[in-house]
């Protein structure tokens, strides 16, 4: 009698189980599917705080501002990844090169290669060891102060300059070190130059050791000036999903697999707004409403929303730009920090019907 009650039992609680979960099935699979163009693929992780609606939202907002590449994660974990077929895996990230870059000095740092952000670049120049060059330290190439001439169309003499270091240490003083914010892509590109004269490497194979491997990050491809050294201002090519990674990095403030990478007082600089004039910013990183991002020409984008988790990647491919258009989507970060706090709805446009 108990042995027929238990497997009574046992038939009413797997046929309850059963229907509960084609309860589930049918509820998923009644969510209608994200709407994006033919050309796209598109993979949907919701999380508690970034909902499906959202999510699908903010991939058919991605997909009306030409957008290539999309991948947002929270949490480390990927919650949106969104591409086109139309463009290279990888894609030259323009001006985020440089915020990419800069954590070559959080390496040069550890590894006792540089004293302190505020030694004096003559140390590593010495073409630099007289009059006010010598005031130059390197937090100054690292906040667009140094004061060094540049005309910030890179196209206009950097991009024509047999070799960029020797065009950089010769630029004349426009204003005192430290003096007032100038966008420099000149500047920039020294610390290229750093990287060379103090671990005998080039910038792209010093990080492809020291910081793309530990990321699962390979076969970088860097624009170099016609003297071999890779660009600082612009040049770095990476898909998306490598772009979160290293983003990933800076939000686990410097942490890979459970190992310091990038020394966290760095980090913590990096993202720290510094003194003086001009819009705030890091280390060649800038400071928004949520927290901190970089951004480049054409609208490539890498945002960080610390309360959030969130990480999140913008990318256009050169051959997806519309002549005359600076930016389709030039409001990113700010549509990423409102939905990253549950408000996609009032940013962004309803979901076209599937």
């Amino acid at each position: 009698m108990f042995i027929r009650a238990r497997f009574a039992f046992c038939i009413a609680f797997c046929i309850a189980f059963c229907f509960a979960l084609s309860l589930l099935a049918s509820e998923v699979s009644a969510q209608p599917a994200c709407a994006v163009p033919a050309a796209f693929t598109l993979s949907v992780a919701p999380t508690e705080t970034l909902t499906r609606p959202e999510l699908c939202r903010m991939a058919s907002e991605a997909a009306s501002r030409n957008t290539d590449q999309l991948v947002i994660l929270q949490r480390g974990r990927p919650v949106l990844e969104y591409r086109s077929s139309r463009a290279e895996p990888a894609i030259h990230i323009m001006s985020v090169t440089k915020s990419v870059a800069v954590l070559a000095v959080g390496l040069l740092l550890a590894e006792g290669k540089l004293d302190s952000l505020d030694q004096p670049v003559s140390t590593v120049f010495p073409e630099w060891r007289q009059g006010r060059k010598q005031r130059i330290r390197v937090r100054h190439l690292l906040t667009h102060t140094s004061g060094l001439q540049d005309v910030p169309n890179a196209g206009a003499e950097v991009e024509p300059a047999p070799d960029v270091v020797q065009l950089a240490l010769a630029a004349e003083l426009v204003s005192d070190p430290g003096e007032r914010f100038q966008y420099n892509n000149k500047a920039v590109n020294l610390i290229a130059a750093l990287v060379q004269r103090r671990t005998g490497r080039d910038l792209a194979t010093y990080l492809e050791e020291r910081l793309f491997s530990p990321l699962g990050i390979g076969d970088v491809r860097w624009i170099r000036d016609p003297a071999g050294t890779p660009y600082v201002m612009a040049g770095l090519h990476l898909s998306a999903t490598q772009l979160a990674r290293v983003g990933q990095l800076v939000l686990d403030s410097g942490v890979v697999d459970g190992r310091q990478v990038i020394p966290r007082a760095f980090i913590e600089e990096l993202q720290r707004v510094q003194s003086g004039d001009g819009p705030p910013r890091g280390l060649l990183w800038w400071r928004h409403a949520a927290g901190v991002q970089a951004n480049g020409w054409l609208g490539q984008w890498l945002v960080l929303i610390p309360e959030s988790g969130v990480v999140a990647v913008r990318l256009i491919d050169r051959a997806s730009y519309r002549p005359g258009t600076q930016d389709d989507f030039a409001e990113f970060a700010q549509v990423v920090g409102e939905c990253a706090r549950a408000d996609c709805a009032r940013r962004l446009m309803p979901q076209p019907p599937a």
